[in-house]
């Protein structure tokens, strides 16, 4: 299967007006020629599309996978310390294509932006 890893760095926000390289996520996910997620691979292996959280300090970093629920799609973590379902506005519809943004509700709190900084194809089996 094609997967892409993509990663997302912490943008310009209100409270940071730099942004923040440090801090992101990796994803793996199926897209389609326009950068959005593959609906149909997504379903046929949705274990396969996991998310790596990254932050100075190993207190923030998380492990985890992409989920569609009812309302929409969220990064769900391993275990509870790495903290509650985040939500990503207008997943579905969104590209994933370099310099695009994504707002994801990290940890619970407001949702913040990230851009995406990297995006690779990647064959995997299955």
């Amino acid at each position: 299967m094609l997967l892409h890893r993509v990663t997302l760095r912490l943008a310009r926000n209100p409270t940071e007006p730099d942004g923040d390289p440090r801090r992101g996520y990796v994803l793996m996910l199926p897209l389609d020629g326009d950068g959005k997620i593959d609906i149909k691979r997504y379903e046929a292996s949705p274990s396969l599309c996991t998310v790596n959280r990254f932050a100075p300090g190993a207190e923030d970093d998380a492990e985890g996978f992409l989920r569609r629920t009812a309302h929409g799609w969220v990064f769900v973590y391993d275990t509870p310390e790495e903290g509650p379902e985040e939500p990503i506005a207008g997943f579905e519809g969104h590209s994933l294509n370099l310099n695009d943004y994504l707002s994801i509700s990290h940890r619970g709190g407001p949702a913040l932006t990230y851009q995406v900084t990297e995006k690779v194809e990647l064959h995997t089996a299955g």
